[in-house]
């Protein structure tokens, strides 16, 4: 029987409420060592300050601390888009009218979008699509004006506080450097046992990224693989890092149907043939975060040809583990199939 839970990494969102400890407890007792943090939605600060919290309730009542992998939104970044809302998604109807804009205040008429980032409304135009992801809507620009879009629903569905959001034309961007600089000092004062770099393209990005050490302390560093540039330089990028992250989803969408496959199992071709560990993030167990009730053949297939490799790990999304119930069912699942193998 292999010992599958070595292999798991969950996300997760760190809060404080007795649901969210119970989770951790569940990771602890079926021997998962490793957890995720996907910092794309708040000021670094606040991940500082929810780790410590999330170490010292660890080391009061489990005696254990996991290895903290922190997920870097730099050197390149996705653009994403927050909301004023009551609860924690939003959602969208066929047809219904939003405003994506630089400002968050809220309007009375229409649902409202901010971002941060001023690229979108600079390369957009009229008529375009935007791309919120496989659940999420699709939006076509009606109107245009400064730092403000007005959008049409064309497909409904239900965004989440902080997604990211694309064009045909514009996927990520290139972090400024007071950016870098925040993420990686704040590298330095949590000291995780892993960091992963966004959209790694080239060995210049981890060289850069890496130019000071002192940044990332002893942590292994992992590049994420999610362009066909990036496919093509992997043996580069390699040689730079410690560890592999396969970003399925982002791949996809860079790489379009064509190329997916054929560049995901190239990847774990190179990890494989070179004993690179390595991680595949996205659509792992998908159904759990849907309302269909039972793992399908091709869900299952795809995780146990992942895992039936001795590098191999995956990344569960935050969606599958959110709830006790959830995680629960995640895990004895996985239970399960690591009785098989």
């Amino acid at each position: 029987m292999k010992k599958i839970f070595k292999h798991i990494t969950p996300t997760v969102w760190i809060r404080e409420d007795e649901e969210f400890y119970q989770i951790v407890k569940e990771f602890y007792e079926q021997g998962i060592e490793n957890i995720r943090v996907n910092c794309t939605r708040h000021k670094p600060i606040e991940y500082i300050k929810a780790i410590a919290e999330f170490r010292k309730w660890c080391d009061v009542n489990l005696k254990f601390q996991f290895n903290i992998m922190l997920d870097l939104p730099i050197p390149n970044k996705k653009i994403r888009v927050f909301y004023d809302w009551e609860g924690k998604e939003m959602e969208i109807e066929r047809n219904e009218k939003c405003i994506l804009t630089r400002s968050n205040k809220y309007c009375d008429r229409e649902k409202v979008l901010y971002t941060e980032n001023s690229t979108i409304f600079q390369k957009t135009e009229i008529g375009e699509i935007i791309y919120t992801g496989e659940k999420g809507p699709e939006f076509q620009i009606i109107e245009k004006k400064d730092d403000t879009l007005k959008l049409n629903c064309l497909k409904p569905g239900i965004i989440s506080y902080g997604k990211y959001i694309t064009t045909d034309n514009l996927k990520y961007e290139r972090c400024n450097s007071q950016e870098i600089e925040s993420f990686l000092k704040m590298c330095s004062i949590v000291q995780p046992e892993k960091v992963a770099f966004s959209f790694i393209n080239h060995e210049e990005d981890m060289s850069i990224l890496l130019s000071d050490r002192n940044w990332i302390c002893d942590a292994d560093t992992i590049a994420k693989i999610e362009t066909m540039t990036a496919v093509e330089n992997l043996n580069n990028i390699a040689l730079k890092c410690q560890e592999i992250m396969i970003g399925r989803g982002d791949l996809l969408i860079n790489a379009g149907i064509q190329n997916f496959a054929i560049s995901v199992n190239r990847i774990m071709e190179y990890c494989n043939l070179h004993n690179i560990k390595y991680y595949v993030a996205t659509g792992i167990l998908q159904y759990l975060d849907t309302e269909l009730k039972k793992i399908s053949r091709a869900e299952l297939l795809d995780l146990y040809n992942i895992l039936k490799f001795k590098d191999a790990n995956v990344i569960l999304g935050y969606g599958i583990c959110k709830d006790i119930k959830h995680t629960r069912e995640t895990l004895d699942l996985l239970k399960k199939l690591g009785q098989g193998m």
